[in-house]
């Protein structure tokens, strides 16, 4: 039996070994057995290690250990045994086994598992002590208190038992998994704590007892308790009161609905007071009464920097002081002529893999493949370890098994390598028997190089020209080189010796390394720091290639000198520069600033001599000042650096304040006198202040100027806020602290359970105690000098109590007036301000008693304010777009809050006031303005809408309806009523047409507006866009008169505004109409301007000067210019001021009108104006000549054309005689060329039009002939130029071939014309205008063509997998910051007089003085170019700025779009609020501010890998960029073992074009090997290697098209196979050479077996290099079973073979059906014969042919 561990706690027997099975069979004669295969079955025996060893009848016994489920319980299972009592036994694993304990007197019994014939199964412990249960006697819990508690836990519950608990262990079990220790109080009374909880409810309590792992139940019957959510407590009422206590306080809160009566309680400090229930959510108690009260002690602490010394660090740097150090050379190198030759051998018997190394001296080669090319180990060799060696590979047939040899030739190294130095470090190298691996090294060739031996000379001279003449041989040792040198320099020469060189082995031989003491002067008074050079001559040095050379490692130096240090401009003695720290010391010390308190510290090494001066207690004592001047050598500079600058004491001056009351400036340090003379002008009562000397451990290791205690004596509100602190004018480092060392008594608690008491949650609840009576504050504070102002007194010390005990009457004292005053609660006293008839302020205390009580209340008589009238003086009955009411009058007082009143109120149908609808609003306080206008904010609900319906609003419109709605307005001051007045409600008024529909930007156009429901009042306005209309004239209630305003906003160009009315003036209707500015009208050209009546004439505009001309007005950004197709323009010509025509539009800037019929026979000039809305305004055009006779010029066909030129253009019509041999010339605006064709006989030129770019890309030229060649017409015909023509789309794309479809064509720009055509192949058809992006056309009859039909037969028995895999990232966007200016105001927004509007800052800046990343001063109007100046070099290179605006009060947008990539992290420019660069635009409420509107992202970047996971084998690819072509991705998935030949589309996820680099690649796995359904590829991207980075860059694959395969078949060929051939049922095919490719395998398999449908692939094994065929068997040929590979391998004539059989295993399983069977084909009502999927061309032809339809 083999010993186990359990849990590392337990030992225990394994039983009898594994279970086991044997034949069991009956002899009658010991030597013949009969059985008739009957089994007998071992199992392990049960093994136990724990178990419950007490508790009582009912307990629940756990035994645990091991072997349970061995156990035979097909009937009754096993059984406990206690004693002579058995129960039934649970299994609930192997490893435990669970009992309820029968009823049985108490006592210590035998305890055993035995089997269902009461065997003894286990009866022992695995260490064989005896199993016994002890049977305790039952508990009985006959109390619990509290009977619940929060969820938190930590409840004290006590528990009577019935029973004595003595030297027991007890637990209180709570549900089935909570316990907690339980305290013996005596012998019936225990103590727990309840443990935390996760939700409230129902929870048993039970008493048991733990032993070991087990916890037994002791109790028959449970107790239950409840968890409740914990208490929230809010607040209390009163907050304080008397010290004879009495208050009835109201605690607040929630979570008071469980609570146990008798057990609520208040507790004051360390008092309780019973308590009892108000509502369910307030508790009331009495306050207890106290003898002392404990005061607010707030510490002021003066604390100034950590305490530290001055320490700064003297320093000789430059050249670091060195000894000189030579090195002695000897060495010799290997030779190429015959090198060394060593044998590295490798063995196993079979299948040796992997890589090995070989070491030598300490270095390691790169790892070699046991396989690998002898130019592969030869880099490896090389690469780090020998320079030079040459390798070949070793074939010798008497080694057995798997080897590997190579002879490798070292030719650098001398001497040859030496073989106990290398070694071969073969744990990399695998076989199928691992132990049987050997790695050999052995010399075949030695070296006949040989290393360096002999003698040489050296001579070495001293600091005064002596030389001495030292032989050494190579085996000299350093010591006897040392000795030499000293007995020669000195004892301060040293000498060490090593192989040389250090880090190589190409070269072979020894250094000696010799350093020379650095002396500062010679004998002879020269410095000696760099010694003369060590010469060498080789006496009889032996060796190949032998060198003797002497290197000068490092230079050594010198220094000497002194300088001088200065503090405060006092200079120290001179000081050595050898000086030692004492010697520093003393000198310091002699300067007075710091006599005696300077301590030095020495240090020197190779980068100089450094002295650490510490001026302990002496603060910040200043730099020293080094003067080198007279130090000399290699290092002659000294330096001083400050390591820890000294803390200088507190200096300075600070300011206490209190609820916003400041003391005069406080001067550090100060007394406890100073200090209680300036905190005595703060408002907080009486205290005392005294200092504080046993300071907390806190501020132990700082400089404590002071630290004083101020008790407040005085009262106090009941949670003292801490004193305030201006600590602007200390010193650097110091800082003025406030903190409370004692809270005001008392903290309050309640109890609901009275054990678990609960205060507030953020911060504590205070009752405080007072004294004395005091009058704390009042309200309201002002009231009428006329008197009647209700106010309430908030008083402290006084109570119900108090009063109720007191005969005395209550008072309020208004200076010497004394009032009747009545107690509402224990801290309020209300009573009525008398009159006092002038203005003034009072103190207001109480009198009681007889007595005056102290006050902090005032009160303020004022004179009552004077309405004189409000405006708007009515409001819509909808949509109120009012945000205040303005009441105009005098004396308001900023101090005296206003309260407006708000009631609606809807008359009845029978004016009754019963009927009526009346709805009141919750007062809201005014603003105030100044001393004669406040406004009462108005809210949107102050409508009529909630009488009537949501739906329909069609009553907003009924005058009838809504007459004598009012809204009444009232007015308080708090307690006093001022005003009231009544606002009616209108009907909401209605535009319906404007007449005419546009105006110049100039404004005094007259405006007709038609509508419903005008009102004739004074308030009634047009507002036309953010501008109101210069004057309104009342017509009718259904139509009014507006005259446009100057319209300077927007630049130039045509803006549409919105237009509006408001028959309040403010509220402007939500029924608007539309309404176009536009620019001056400039003509460009009117031709012709003579002519008869019906003469069309041509007017064009100059729209560039007219943007040139209103840019000079406003400057700005430009809108769209004007443009007569606009739906506001109605276009007319004005002829002689009277007749008014219309106007055709010919272009967007150009009209055409017939002159009218002339007055005068004889003709004449009349003025002609155009006008762009009817005639209202007009610009004058020029004269129009009526004449008796006009000629008519030539015309162009076609007029138009592409503007890339090319257009053939005939110009007909001409008048005139072509001159013979003379090609006519055409002229195009500048461009002129000769004609392409003339034709007398018709009349016309045929002209090629030039591209527009001749003509400065103008969009029309003028045209003229010219038939001599030289003079030109002058009828300037034009011809325009046409955008490029797109066809985005066809619908349909496809239609009968008799034509007849009708084909939408959408793309554009079309031009509506009746030459709109289009083209079907070369047929050329009409096509119907619809609008400039569609347009239609019929298809024509198609010629005749050859029908052709496609018949396709598919399969599933091979679909390859699909997988997507998808580079995403966000859209690639600009981070845009949009900063805009406001006014809410009537007056415009405009820059102070020194044209200063505002100041920002850019991200990473500070708006603090001095000003850091800041523009100049911005004006309200900055031009987006401007703009763009003003944030150059502050915002990233390539940012933008575009500008919106003007919009109302004229304010502006300007977005800055930074370049692509930059961002600032969330932050966005910053507005200066402060000091001199605050904002300084003019203009009601005007402000600006900046938001980052769009966060600009990153593109995607970085690489990721792929993964592939097949039958519990993983392969990740190398990483993968994110933007890699097909091939690479190809490539990578190709490079893994188990995928081969996968193919790789894309496609771009960037959808709008944004730059982001989303990418998505699908892989077909193209491959029998990866045939059928695939593992999804895995992706790692956030890996070290592989990473991506970008805004949401990540990869996501998912599977396109699951793969679909039949069965596929797989074997492998052996590398050293010589042929190898296929059988199948018994037949053997071809025989195939090694290595031939998967076609002749595939042709053999149809040719030699018949089978109709195979596919076979080829691949060569990554691992092995062996190949391996793939079959698919798409029909099913079912040669699965009987299929088998032959392999031969043969002697090289072939005369000998060995064959061998191999089976060809199942490398997939079929996932789809096989593909085979016959199909019909059925055409004009005629079917076919059955045809073959097999069939082929010829077949299918055949079985067509056969069909008389088809023939």
């Amino acid at each position: 039996q083999d010993i186990f561990e359990n849990n590392g706690n337990h030992s225990g027997i394994d039983g009898v070994g594994d279970a086991s099975k044997v034949e069991f069979s009956v002899s009658l004669n010991g030597v013949d057995f009969f059985g008739d295969g009957l089994v007998y079955e071992y199992t392990k025996s049960p093994v136990v290690y724990s178990m419950s060893p007490r508790g009582s009848g009912g307990s629940v016994v756990v035994v645990r250990g091991k072997f349970f489920d061995t156990v035979d319980s097909d009937d009754f299972g096993i059984i406990c045994q206690f004693g002579e009592l058995i129960a039934k036994a649970v299994i609930v694993n192997d490893d435990e086994v669970t009992c309820v304990a029968p009823h049985q007197s108490e006592g210590t019994v035998q305890f055993q598992l035995v089997s269902q014939d009461l065997e003894i199964l286990v009866n022992e412990f695995y260490d064989q002590t005896p199993l016994q249960y002890t049977y305790l006697p039952p508990i009985e819990i006959t109390s619990l208190a509290p009977s619940f508690g929060t969820i938190h836990g930590d409840t004290m519950l006590l528990i009577e038992l019935d029973w004595t608990a003595e030297h027991i262990h007890l637990r209180c079990i709570y549900g089935k998994n909570l316990a907690s220790v339980a305290n013996i109080i005596n012998g019936t009374m225990i103590t727990c704590l309840t443990p935390l909880v996760m939700k409230p409810g129902w929870i048993s309590v039970d008493i048991g007892i733990e032993d070991e792992e087990n916890l037994t139940i002791l109790t028959p019957i449970s107790a239950q308790y409840r968890y409740v959510v914990e208490p929230t407590i809010k607040s209390i009422y009163p907050p304080r009161g008397s010290m004879s206590g009495g208050s009835l306080v109201t605690i607040s809160g929630e979570n008071f609905h469980y609570h146990d009566e008798r057990s609520v309680h208040c507790r004051f400090g360390n008092q309780t007071s019973p308590a009892v229930f108000a509502t369910d959510n307030e508790v009331q108690c009495r306050s207890p009464a106290v003898d002392e009260i404990t005061r607010e002690v707030q510490a002021v602490r003066l604390v100034g920097e950590p305490i530290r010394d001055e320490v700064q660090e003297i320093r000789i740097v430059g050249t670091p002081i060195a000894r000189e150090i030579q090195w002695v050379i000897v060495e010799s190198s290997e030779s190429r002529e015959a090198p060394q030759v060593v044998r590295v051998l490798l063995t196993a018997s079979t299948g040796m893999e992997g890589y090995f190394k070989l070491t030598y001296r300490g270095f390691a080669s790169e790892p070699i493949g046991v396989k690998a090319a002898p130019e592969e180990v030869e880099n490896c060799l090389t690469s780090g370890l020998f320079e030079s060696v040459g390798v070949k590979r070793v074939l010798d047939e008497s080694i057995y098994g798997d080897y590997s040899a190579f002879d490798v030739s070292f030719y650098s190294v001398p001497g040859g390598v030496d073989l106990a130095d290398m070694s071969c470090d073969r744990s990399a190298v695998t076989s199928k028997w691992s132990g049987d691996i050997q790695c050999i090294i052995v010399e075949i060739v030695p070296s006949s190089t040989s290393l360096v031996e002999g003698s040489f000379e050296l001579t070495v001279f001293d600091f005064d020209g002596n030389e001495l003449p030292i032989i050494l041989s190579v085996e000299s040792t350093a010591y006897s080189l040392e000795q030499k040198l000293r007995s020669f320099i000195g004892s301060d020469v040293s000498v060490t010796k090593s192989k040389w060189p250090f880090t190589s082995i190409s070269k072979s031989g020894f250094i000696w390394m010799v350093t020379f003491p650095s002396f500062h002067h010679s004998s002879s008074g020269i410095p000696l720091a760099d010694w003369p050079l060590i010469t060498v001559d080789d006496i009889s040095l032996s060796g190949t290639d032998t060198a003797l050379h002497v290197v000068e490692r490092v230079k050594g130096n010198w220094v000497e000198g002194s300088f001088s240090l200065s503090i405060d401009g006092i200079e120290s003695s001179p000081i050595p520069f050898d000086s030692s720290a004492e010697d520093v010391q003393a000198i310091l010390n002699e300067i007075a600033l710091v006599a005696g308190n300077v301590v030095v510290g020495q240090s020197s090494g190779l980068e100089g001599i450094t002295w650490l001066c510490t001026f302990p207690g002496l603060g910040n004592v200043g730099d020293l000042v080094p003067n080198s001047d007279d130090l000399v050598g290699d290092i002659g500079i000294v330096t001083v650096e400050t390591i820890s600058q000294g803390s200088d004491p507190l200096e300075g001056k600070f300011k206490l304040s209190f609820n916003g009351i400041s003391t005069h400036p406080i001067s550090l340090p100060s007394s406890a006198l100073e200090l209680t003379q300036k905190i005595s002008v703060l408002p907080i009562g009486d205290f005392t202040i005294s200092v504080e000397t046993a300071l907390d451990s806190n501020y132990q290791h700082f400089q404590v100027e002071n630290s004083f205690l101020i008790t407040f004596t005085g009262f106090v509100n009941d949670e003292q806020p801490l004193l305030s602190i201006d600590a602007s004018w200390v010193s650097n480092g110091a800082t003025i602290l406030v903190e409370r060392v004692r809270s005001l008594c008392c903290r309050v608690a309640l109890s609901l359970n009275g054990v678990d008491y609960f205060s507030r949650n953020n911060g504590a609840l205070i009752f405080a105690y007072d004294k004395k009576i005091a009058a704390v504050s009042i309200a309201p504070q002002f009231g009428s000098i006329e008197g009647g102002t209700g106010v309430n007194l908030t008083v402290i010390g006084l109570s119900h109590s108090t009063v109720e005990s007191d005969s005395s009457t209550l008072y309020c004292m208004f200076g010497e007036v004394e009032v009747i005053g009545v107690l509402a609660d224990d801290m309020t006293v209300s009573c009525v301000a008398p009159a006092y008839g002038i203005e003034a302020t009072v103190v207001v205390g109480i009198k009681f008693n007889g007595k005056l009580s102290e006050s902090r209340a005032s009160f303020g008589f004022v004179p009552e304010p004077i309405i004189d009238f409000i405006s708007p003086e009515s409001l819509p009955s909808i949509d109120i777009s009012t945000v205040s009411i303005d009441v105009h009058g005098s004396n308001f007082d900023s101090r005296v809050p206003v309260f407006c009143h708000f009631q609606r109120i809807l008359p009845s149908k029978d004016d009754s006031m019963q009927n009526r609808r009346v709805a009141n609003e919750e007062p809201v306080k005014a603003i105030y303005l100044n001393n004669s206008l406040v406004q009462c904010p108005v809210q949107s609900w102050l409508t009529l809408q909630d009488f009537f319906s949501l739906q329909n609003q069609d009553w907003a419109k009924n005058a009838t309806l809504l007459e004598g709605a009012i809204l009444e307005m009232s007015l308080t001051t708090e307690q006093d009523w001022i005003h009231s007045h009544t606002i009616p409600y209108l009907p909401s008024e209605t535009v319906i047409s404007l007449f005419p529909r546009c105006a110049p930007r100039s404004g005094g156009t007259k405006i007709r507006v038609t509508g419903e429901n005008f009102a004739e009042r004074d308030s009634l306005a047009c507002r036309f866009g953010s501008m109101n209309a210069e004057l309104v004239r009342f017509i009718s209630s259904k139509e009014i008169e507006c005259t446009t305003p100057q319209f300077n906003h927007f630049g130039s160009g045509a803006h549409v505004v919105e237009f509006q009315i408001a028959n309040n003036g403010a509220d402007f209707s939500s029924s608007t109409g539309f309404f176009e500015f536009y620019d001056h009208l400039i003509i460009e050209d009117a031709n012709p301007l003579f002519g008869e009546a019906q003469t069309v004439i041509g007017i064009s505009l100059d729209d560039n000067a007219m943007k040139t001309k209103a840019l000079e007005k406003q400057p700005g950004t430009p809108s769209e210019p004007f443009n007569f197709l606009s739906s506001y323009a109605n276009p007319k010509c004005v002829f002689n001021h009277t007749e008014i025509v219309d106007a055709k539009v010919t272009s967007p800037t150009s009209v055409s009108c017939a002159a009218p019929p002339c007055r005068h026979p004889q003709g004449g000039g009349v003025l002609l104006q155009l006008s762009a809305n009817s005639g209202f305004d007009v610009v004058d055009v020029g004269y129009f000549v009526y004449s008796a006779t006009q000629k008519v010029p030539f015309r162009l066909e076609p007029n138009h054309g592409r503007k890339g030129g090319g257009t053939r253009v005939l110009a007909k019509g001409i008048s005139g005689s072509f001159v013979r041999d003379v090609m006519p010339l055409c002229r195009f605006g500048s461009y002129t060329s000769r004609a392409v064709d003339i034709n007398r006989d018709e009349g016309y030129v045929a002209c090629i039009s030039p591209p527009n770019s001749v003509n400065n890309f103008a969009s029309s030229v003028a045209v003229d002939i010219s038939l001599s060649g030289q003079v030109f017409t002058n009828f300037s015909v034009a011809f325009r130029y046409d955008e490029e023509v797109f066809v985005r789309s066809l619908h349909p794309s496809r239609g009968f071939a008799s034509g007849g479809t009708d084909v939408q064509v959408l793309g554009g720009p079309f031009a509506n014309s009746h030459e709109l055509k289009c083209r079907f192949g070369t047929n050329i058809v009409n096509a119907s205008f619809h609008d400039t992006n569609h347009i239609s056309c019929l298809s024509p009859t198609l010629d005749q063509v050859h029908e052709v039909q496609k018949v396709s037969v598919f399969s599933m028995a091979h679909n390859p997998e699909i997988q997507t895999i998808s580079a995403k990232s966000e859209d690639y966007v600009n981070e845009i910051h949009t900063c805009k200016t406001y006014g809410d105001g009537t007056d415009d927004l405009r820059d102070d007089e020194f044209g200063r509007g505002f100041i920002l800052v850019a991200p990473g800046g500070s708006t603090n003085y001095p000003l850091k990343r800041a523009t100049r001063w911005l004006r309200h109007n900055e031009t987006a170019g401007t703009m763009h100046e003003a944030l150059h070099g502050l915002m990233p290179d390539g940012f933008e700025v575009s500008r919106r605006g003007p919009f109302a009060r004229e304010s502006y947008e300007w977005d800055i779009i930074l370049p692509k990539s930059a961002t600032f992290g969330g932050q966005t420019l910053r507005v200066v609020e402060n000091g001199g660069g605050r904002v300084r635009l003019e203009g009601t409420n005007a402000s600006v501010n900046c938001t980052l509107s769009q966060t600009g992202t990153q593109k995607i970047n970085g690489h990721f890998k792929l993964t592939f996971n097949q039958n519990g084998f993983e392969e990740s690819t190398s990483p993968i960029r994110h933007n890699s072509t097909n091939e690479e991705i190809e490539a990578a998935l190709e490079s893994l073992e188990m995928i081969h030949d996968v193919i790789v589309n894309s496609n771009s996820l960037d959808t709008n074009n944004t730059g982001s680099g989303a990418y998505q690649w699908h892989v077909t796995f193209n491959s029998l090997r990866n045939a059928g359904n695939l593992p999804l590829l895995k992706t790692d991207f956030a890996s070290p290697d592989a990473k991506l980075s970008g805004t949401g860059s990540r990869i996501e694959i998912i599977e396109t098209r699951m793969g679909v395969s039949m069965d596929v078949l797989k074997f492998t060929i052996p590398w050293n196979s010589d042929d190898f051939s296929i059988s199948l049922n018994g037949i053997e095919g071809q025989v195939l050479p090694l290595g031939s490719p998967a076609s002749d395998l595939q042709e053999s398999m149809v040719m030699d077996f018949g089978l109709e449908s195979v596919l076979v692939e080829r691949y060569v094994s990554k691992l092995n290099q062996q190949d391996e065929y793939f079959i698919l068997d798409i029909v099913g040929n079912s040669i699965a079973k009987d299929i088998e590979v032959i392999t031969a391998r043969c002697n090289e004539d072939h005369s000998d073979c060995f064959e061998e059989r191999r089976d060809v295993t199942l490398f997939s399983t079929s996932d789809a059906s096989p593909f085979g069977g016959h199909f019909k084909i059925q055409y004009a009502g005629s079917v076919t014969k059955p045809i073959s999927v097999f069939a082929t061309a010829s077949d299918i032809e055949s079985a067509l042919e056969e069909l008389e339809s088809i023939g």
